[in-house]
């Protein structure tokens, strides 16, 4: 009899209605649950029939746990949960290795309802060029209009069409319901030195940047209490830029994963801050009187080895990253 273990990870406003939701599924199939205390469990529950057994954790960091071999149960278990907005599955059906439970979701199995903010970024792997990070509220009012204008994720659009969407959303959003920040690298490599004399790393500045985007828009709208963010690096850093701009986790949700242009909000937050993004090293490709490539890879290392020997240090400081590896190849 094979087992299968699964892990989500439950809003504190869905954990107690699910767990009232198994015990009703029991009941309605005449099973009376073994509870027993387990430590950093807010409960633990078990049930036995013939088909196999079933037990369900809910841990207090907002895991929840469940392991069986009634098939029939498990598939009733799992549609109540990913039934609930706020349960974000984090390992699918695992053989017994408990190593699959560090796996990222492979798909949306986490409902969103309007309303809820999106973040994103452009320009990070970028040698020349800004940061800039965009943030989109999503209402019930709005969701079908950004459908309407068909955004995706940035990656899969090229600047003509994320240019057109961006002017797209601007207009057909209300004022205050997309917000973004752009740092030119003049003021990016400034940024980045303060952090890293602090001990900071990127991570740190990207994280206070997505913050502040957060806790702006979601001033914008009472009752909106859920939030995606496409994960850029650790969850605490996270956590704890989100706390100094005083978003409470215990209020808001907050979701990170990769690849969370899957969600509207964050599709549309791809779609803004690529715009930003290409509309920056235009600027700067006009002034520094050539096209400056995007990426990092040969183009760019030929286009800075050009502006190295025009003007230096001093001239890559305001079109390029400068903590970018590729600075120490355009003096050799």
């Amino acid at each position: 009899m094979s087992v299968e273990r699964h892990k989500w990870v439950i809003s504190k406003t869905k954990q107690q209605l699910i767990k009232q939701q198994v015990l009703a599924m029991g009941a309605s199939a005449g099973l009376e649950p073994i509870v027993k205390p387990e430590q950093y469990c807010d409960y633990r529950l078990e049930y036995k029939r013939a088909q196999g057994r079933l037990i369900i954790k809910q841990y207090t960091n907002g895991t929840l746990y469940v392991e069986g071999s009634d098939p029939g149960m498990l598939a009733q278990v799992k549609a109540l949960i990913e039934g609930q907005g706020g349960a974000g599955q984090v390992a699918g059906k695992m053989s017994g290795t408990a190593s699959a439970a560090s796996q990222p979701p492979s798909g949306p199995t986490i409902t969103i309802v309007p309303p809820y903010v999106g973040t994103d970024e452009s320009g990070k792997g970028d040698y020349f060029g800004p940061l800039v990070v965009a943030g989109v509220l999503v209402t019930p009012e709005t969701e079908q209009a950004i459908q309407h204008i068909g955004v995706r994720d940035s990656k899969t659009l090229n600047d003509a069409q994320i240019m057109v969407q961006a002017q797209a959303l601007h207009q057909a959003l209300p004022q205050g319901h997309i917000a973004s920040v752009c740092l030119m690298p003049t003021v990016y490599n400034a940024r980045y030195e303060q952090y890293k004399t602090a001990g900071q790393t990127l991570n740190n500045l990207m994280a206070d940047l997505h913050s502040q985007l957060i806790a702006q828009l979601l001033g914008q709208a009472g009752g909106v209490k859920t939030v995606v963010v496409d994960k850029f690096g650790p969850d605490a850093t996270m956590n704890r830029a989100l706390a100094s701009v005083g978003v409470s986790r215990n209020v808001v949700d907050v979701y990170q994963f990769t690849k969370a242009e899957r969600w509207l909000a964050v599709a549309a937050a791809s779609v803004v801050a690529r715009a930003g993004f290409v509309q920056g090293i235009d600027d700067l490709s006009q002034q520094a009187g050539m096209v400056l490539p995007k990426g990092a890879g040969s183009p760019v290392v030929k286009a800075g080895k050009t502006l190295a020997r025009q003007g230096g240090l001093e001239l890559l400081r305001g079109v390029a990253k400068l903590h970018f590896k590729t600075t120490d190849t355009l003096f050799t």
